[in-house]
């Protein structure tokens, strides 16, 4: 069912995963033909009747003896809804074997024949444009299994227990997913929703002295993609070397020269089963670390002599180079962490900034700009401090509406230096091996 539906929720744009819950049986006896047909009818109407968002199958389990259990399946979806007169109207039809069924509800009536046949119940709630969720429960009878059954939608322990493991991924449901399924496996998980969140974990871990094993990162995500955010774990020198698996969705085409544009050593297709993400994470740990080729210059430049020759040097950034080396005394480790502090407490200084500019309070106001000039000034961030100064002096005067117009400026220049970072990372990097 998911490898059939997969690719047409790829082709809408959708997010599609699927959860079972541990205490779910591994083997059960029951009707396995109408038990599919049912879901899969439940799911394509989902797809059907969602236009963005994610379409989400969770198995859950109730009234567990020690014959028999309850399987209960939801599939809940992100998409129109369903107003409350209609919603009646189909528990009604649902109800009355004999009630007529227009064309969009002629999945629905089948998967309720089906269920009756199974003699299970089907049910939904549904709210106009929050979504609905189409569930059945069927009660079938457990199933003795062999010891050495391997169940591929449960999650299995295997090499790969103890790892620690950070999950990249915009999508909040893939994440909860992604968590239950490594954390079963005894895995230890942190997650991170964006590109410039996964930086900021990556390096608290170096910070804190408990790096991340490995990286599993989504390729579709808004702002910073999974390849781009790849190149920029590569440039930092502490990761050069960690594993990282790509998750695609079923229609996206990535080849293997995007892979390494991006420094991944596989890519999996979503959704997966955990047997499949865990053969992923253990196949990127026992290979060597692949490097990112997006970063360095084309393949042409590189063959040409006269270019390694005469290679210029990369054009200055909004941090001095020289004064950060001079600064962290050539410790790459000490400067991963002053500047890991430094992202950190400079967007929640601009924050206060900003409300204590509106509050009108003097004091406040100049004694965060002169903390975050005086920041920017050990980083060699020259403009930085300049526009801290401009709107302290705003400040004195005192002027608070010209100080408050001088601030998006300032914040540009700050997110100029945080962006920067990796990159000042990595020429340091490059300087210390050069030396």
């Amino acid at each position: 069912m998911v490898d059939t539906l997969a690719p047409e929720a790829g082709r809408k744009g959708l997010e599609f995963n699927y959860s079972v819950n541990p205490d779910v049986p591994n083997a059960v006896i029951g009707d396995p033909q109408r038990f599919d047909q049912v879901l899969h009818n439940l799911v394509a109407n989902a797809i059907k009747f969602t236009d963005r968002g994610e379409v989400m199958v969770h198995v859950t389990s109730t009234e567990n003896t020690d014959s028999e259990v309850t399987i209960r399946c939801a599939v809940k979806d992100t998409g129109r809804g369903i107003p409350q007169d209609q919603l009646e109207k189909l528990y009604k039809q649902l109800s009355d074997p004999n009630s007529p069924w227009n064309q969009s509800g002629r999945g629905l009536a089948v998967a309720q024949q089906l269920i009756s046949a199974m003699g299970g119940t089907l049910g939904m709630e549904s709210q106009p444009g929050q979504g609905s969720t189409f569930w059945f429960t069927v009660k079938v009878r457990k199933q003795r299994t062999i010891a050495d059954i391997q169940d591929e939608d449960r999650p299995m322990i295997s090499g790969t227990e103890g790892l620690r493991v950070l999950v990249v991924d915009d999508n909040s449901t893939n994440l909860t997913v992604m968590r239950e399924q490594l954390s079963g496996m005894k895995m230890s998980v942190e997650t991170a929703a964006s590109g410039s969140d996964a930086l900021k974990v990556l390096l608290d871990g170096v910070v804190s002295n408990r790096p991340f094993d490995i990286a599993v990162v989504d390729y579709e995500m808004p702002g910073m993609d999974g390849i781009e955010l790849g190149r920029t774990i590569r440039a930092i020198p502490s990761f050069r070397r960690l594993p990282m698996v790509l998750l695609r969705p079923a229609t996206a085409m990535v080849n293997d020269m995007m892979m390494r544009d991006g420094g991944f050593s596989i890519c999996v297709a979503k959704p997966l089963r955990p047997a499949q993400l865990r053969d992923a994470i253990d196949s990127a740990m026992s290979g060597p670390a692949v490097p990112a080729t997006g970063s360095v210059t084309s393949y042409d430049q590189e063959q040409d002599p006269a270019f390694q020759r005469e290679q210029a040097p990369p054009p200055p950034g909004p941090m001095k180079l020289e004064v950060v080396i001079q600064k962290c005394m050539g410790d790459l480790s000490y400067l991963e962490r002053i500047l890991s502090k430094f992202q950190d407490q400079s967007d929640e200084t601009f924050k206060r900034i900003i409300q204590c500019l509106n509050a009108r309070d003097k004091d406040a106001s100049l004694n965060l700009l002169e903390a975050l000039a005086g920041a920017a000034e050990s980083l060699g961030a020259d403009d930085l401090r300049d526009h801290c100064i401009h709107v302290a002096e705003a400040v004195k005067f005192p002027a608070f509406n010209e100080a408050l117009k001088l601030m998006p400026a300032l914040k540009e220049e700050l997110f100029r230096c945080i962006e920067y970072i990796p990159e000042l990372l990595h020429q340091a990097a490059s300087r210390k091996d050069a030396a």
